[in-house]
């Protein structure tokens, strides 16, 4: 396969539809203002090409979508990430069971994943995705506008740090108004019920850890831990972690952070998706750090 060759034919692809849209939008608009000035005749006309053209656009750019994702997504990062899996949009639903019960994400009454990647090195297994909650409200005009309640892109990461109990470290802001804190995870979680004041201000103006009790939030919370968590929230911005006995799980907020369909010409090339590689192995690298350095009984190996 010529990788070269594909990205040159999706970037084809991408701008037709891009053209095609814009001009069906160029002409729905002078349609309309043709229609609000003149009346019918060339108004309804023009309108009726915008949105035709508008259509064929939209359509063109489906194909690419689903073209991108078979022809050059699924066998570029599967030659990035050996031994790996990718699937684009995902209906099993059971992989967010473990993120819900900890309070990695927040409930809604429908969801959609997108972008899994599944990676196997030495007996060490990582899942990689994105996630969108949400519910449709109607609107007044017969049709529904849908709210997102949270997008997230999700780590699961599997690791025996041998704990007894689960930590939670969420990033927080205060609110300007007042001195409560806010995340964009819920703090709220049965399996975490002890909040962690460590006197640290730094750490506690800037995170808000809950624990299953507080001997396994202080036990958690050693040097590498505190500078990883920092380095998260430099590099990443908001996102939270939870701490097992035997798996780490931290969520970002935003979806598609890492791969994602482009949606510019300009994002159709391979570097894109060496970029994700080395961001999301360097991730990994760091949660890896943050599992030896609370296990402590293993001497450290080279995961990925």
């Amino acid at each position: 396969m010529n990788n070269n060759a594909n990205f040159e034919e999706m970037k084809k692809k991408m701008l037709i539809a891009k053209v095609l849209f814009g001009i069906g939008v160029a002409f729905a608009v002078l349609g309309y203002l043709s229609y609000r000035l003149a009346g019918f005749g060339f108004g309804i006309i023009f309108t009726l090409v915008g949105f035709g053209l508008a259509f064929v656009g939209g359509k063109f750019n489906s194909d690419f979508q689903n073209a991108f994702a078979d022809q050059v997504m699924i066998p570029t990062i599967q030659s990035i990430f050996p031994n790996s899996t990718f699937i684009v949009y995902l209906d099993d639903k059971r992989i967010t069971e473990h993120f819900k019960k900890l309070g990695m994400i927040r409930r809604d009454k429908s969801e959609r994943i997108t972008n899994l990647l599944a990676v196997e090195k030495d007996g060490h297994l990582l899942n990689e995705f994105s996630c969108e909650e949400y519910h449709e409200v109607p609107n007044p005009k017969g049709g529904v506008n849908t709210i997102y309640t949270y997008k997230g892109t999700e780590f699961r990461y599997d690791f025996a740090t041998n704990i007894d109990g689960v930590v939670r470290i969420l990033s927080s802001h205060k609110k300007k108004l007042s001195n409560s804190e806010k995340t964009f995870l819920p703090k709220e979680c049965t399996l975490t019920p002890e909040k962690i004041e460590t006197g640290n201000i730094e750490l506690d103006e800037s995170f808000e850890i809950f624990a299953s009790s507080q001997h396994i939030g202080f036990f958690v919370l050693n040097s590498t831990v505190i500078e990883k968590i920092k380095l998260f929230r430099e590099k990443y911005g908001d996102f939270g972690l939870a701490i097992t006995n035997d798996e780490l799980f931290i969520s970002f907020d935003g979806v598609d952070r890492f791969i994602k369909i482009p949606d510019k010409v300009s994002q159709i090339n391979e570097s894109a998706f060496i970029n994700a590689k080395n961001q999301i192995y360097e991730i990994v690298e760091m949660l890896n750090d943050i599992g030896y350095a609370i296990s402590k009984h293993v001497e450290k190996e080279n995961i990925i």
